[in-house]
């Protein structure tokens, strides 16, 4: 491309690449080679002294020794780009080799890539700690830390004196990094000294390539393009680089409303298209030798990351998962490609690599971004869930599989578990087991409502999945901040006034998972506390009981499933004056009273609302695990039973269901209890 040549031109002072020829005979050997090279070298016949040593790694590529005497001679001549290639080539051959090390720390510091020369100088040092040379230049890299911070600080605080003086120092210690130049030259043309900015035309392009296509900076990549211009408004390859840049960037802007417009494979076309290559070989070409690939490369991040994106939203998972590594190998701490990777792992079931993704990308941003946060949980249920019960393992289909196939699958192991039709060598009751956990599977994956709430991680049939039947921790406001305690979030309030505006944890009769969070309208009661000024720690609760709203406090004086926790040995009074089951209904027959009155009195150590709450949520916790045994033993009852000419679920007259309460396991009736309290 033009901007490639262009480009090429600014980087003529880049290593020039030798072109030797192979020949068939060759006259001398290598070390014959490596001897002659010595000799030019002591010369100072560096050209002639580089040949040579070509030639005699050209015989035996593994010397490292002709490497570094090449590497030396390429110094000499300030071609440190391949002095760098041949210093790394070293410490592959020979590990050990600390002069190699120590170079090319040297090489580093003067480029400026402080990182990379302080991780060789503290290797350096560790077999060689007196060494005064490494001493010194670990002493460098610190000093020009100190001076690029302080001068960036001033930058952003508009002290430009200060931002020019500590520049200036650091650019003593790293005189080829293009990067200081360009902050220098940032600090002079904000402080209106335009006559200081970069006057050199090829510096200019230099600050422009390093701006655009390596910190994504299109404003400041620009406005070095045109102080070039400024000084030379008929420069042909400024002219040149600056067309070419805004062509690149406005295909940049298409590609950005193709993604925020959602339309996935228009995106995918132009960042990909084959007949022209597409954006990110565009740019991939423009960035090939670019500092030979050291610097960061924020444009092709994200170019990378949307890439990533729209493959995850058209469920294209390898490509999505391909292009999602492509961009945390460019930076390992991109949100964003962390999160969609976590997101394609997640339909993949790697539930415990989907974690480690989340658990990243909640660590970068300090756990202040929900959606990584109801990410995180949803990983951590699907976890859990995956090593207990699974439904789509049960009926031996795929997460992805339809209604059809679903129901195809239970219809053909219902032939085959059936009680009347089983033929193997299990016991009826491990049949019935077995039926039943068909039965169950079928409920919850035929009904859509239901496979959402399992496919979020939670178990429809499990009072104990995801906590309290009351407490949907995606969506709830309190979870975090009362460490997922149920009752935390009701809107008690004092002296009788209500709480408005606030989420309560109660579902709808009419809601399709019964356990919705149902919002408390501003003005609204739903609960209030009234102390008693009579009773030290004494309070009255009035809880409002809502004709066809499930998720109140009601009383159930069925006496089988009657539960003694307010009792006259705990804190608490006895509610109504006799044992009772607190719990949330459905379909059960309303109470004659509105309200539900609650007198209590707890010791010094706690509050009356703490301790109805704790008392509430440890009653959830009993009443589940009633529903989830009576469920276990109908369902077996009734496993049994399905008439041999119905079908699975199709009511049948006149015996009637079992009666789980007088053990009798006979009847003819298959029927779908529900039993969601």
């Amino acid at each position: 491309t033009n901007i490639m040549k262009v480009y090429r031109l600014v980087l003529a002072f880049l290593p020039l690449f030798l072109s030797t020829t192979s020949l068939v005979y060759c006259d001398k050997s290598a070390q014959q080679y490596f001897e002659e090279g010595n000799e030019f070298f002591a010369d100072q016949k560096y050209e002639e002294a580089v040949k040579s040593f070509v030639s005699a790694i050209n015989q035996n590529p593994n010397e490292y020794l002709y490497y570094f005497k090449r590497a030396l001679t390429y110094l000499a001549l300030e071609r440190s780009s391949s002095a760098l290639q041949d210093f790394t080539t070293i410490l592959e051959l020979k590990p050990d080799f600390d002069k190699a090390l120590l170079q090319r720390a040297k090489i580093y510091i003067k480029e400026g890539s402080l990182t990379e020369a302080k991780s060789d100088l503290k290797q350096y040092l560790q077999k060689n700690e007196h060494d005064t040379e490494g001493q010194k230049s670990l002493v460098s890299v610190n000093s020009a830390e100190k001076y690029i911070n302080t001068a960036e600080e001033a930058f952003n605080s508009e002290s430009y004196d200060t931002c020019i003086e500590n520049i200036f120092k650091a650019i003593k210690i790293s005189p080829h990094s293009p990067r200081l130049r360009l902050i220098r030259a940032q600090c002079h043309l904000s402080k209106g000294e335009v006559e200081e900015g970069p006057d050199d035309p090829v510096l200019s392009m230099r600050l422009c390539l390093l701006n655009y296509f390596s910190l994504y900076n299109p404003e400041q990549a620009l406005q070095s393009l045109k102080q070039c211009l400024r000084y030379d408004p008929e420069h042909k390859a400024c002219k040149t680089l600056h067309r070419g840049i805004k062509k690149i960037e406005k295909e940049v802007e298409r590609v950005n409303n193709d993604i925020e417009g959602h339309r996935w494979k228009l995106a995918i076309n132009k960042l990909l298209e084959p007949s022209t290559k597409g954006l990110i070989n565009d740019v991939e070409d423009e960035l090939q030798n670019l500092n030979e690939g050291r610097q960061r490369n924020e444009l092709l991040v994200k170019l990378y990351g949307w890439t990533c994106k729209a493959y995850k939203e058209l469920k294209e998972v390898k490509k999505a998962l391909k292009w999602c590594e492509k961009t945390l190998k460019l930076d390992e701490n991109n949100v964003e490609a962390l999160v969609n990777r976590a997101e394609v792992l997640l339909e993949e079931e790697d539930y415990e690599a989907a974690l480690n993704d989340y658990k990243k990308a909640h660590d970068l941003t300090q756990g202040l971004d929900n959606r990584i946060k109801q990410g995180y949980a949803k990983a951590d249920r699907l976890l859990k869930q995956s090593k207990k019960k699974d439904y789509y393992k049960i009926l031996g289909v795929s997460r992805k599989a339809d209604k059809k196939e679903i129901k195809r699958a239970y219809r053909k192991l219902a032939q085959e578990w059936h009680p009347d039709k089983y033929s193997g060598d299990l016991s009826q009751d491990q049949v019935a087991v077995k039926m039943s956990a068909i039965n169950e599977a079928y409920e919850v994956l035929n009904d859509d409502e239901l496979r959402a709430r399992f496919d979020n991680g939670e178990d429809p049939n499990d009072p104990n999945s995801g906590g309290s039947p009351f407490f949907y921790s995606d969506n709830n406001p309190f979870a975090q901040q009362f460490g997922g305690f149920p009752f935390s979030g009701f809107p008690f309030s004092s002296g009788g006034e209500s709480s408005e505006g606030q989420y309560h944890l109660v579902g709808t009769m009419n809601a399709p998972d019964r356990f919705d969070l149902f919002y408390l309208p501003p003005g609204a009661k739903k609960m209030t506390i009234t102390p008693d000024p009579k009773v030290e720690n004494g309070a009255t609760f009035e809880i409002l009981r809502e004709d066809h709203t499930m998720g109140n406090l009601m009383r159930y004086k069925n006496p089988i499933y009657s539960l003694h926790l307010l009792n006259s040995s705990s804190q608490f009074s006895k509610l109504l004056e006799e044992p009772q089951v607190i719990f949330a209904g459905y379909k059960v027959p309303h109470p004659l009273e509105h309200n539900v009155i609650l007198k209590v009195q707890t010791t010094n150590d706690t509050k009356p609302d703490m301790m109805v709450a704790k008392a509430l949520n440890d009653l959830i916790t009993e009443v589940g695990y009633l529903k989830q045994k009576f469920v276990e033993e109908l369902g077996r009852a009734r496993a049994l039973v399905i008439p041999r000419e119905q079908k699975p679920m199709e009511e049948q007259t006149p015996l009637g269901i079992p009666s789980a309460r007088d053990n009798i396991p006979i009847g003819n009736t298959g029927v779908g209890v529900d039993m969601d309290f």
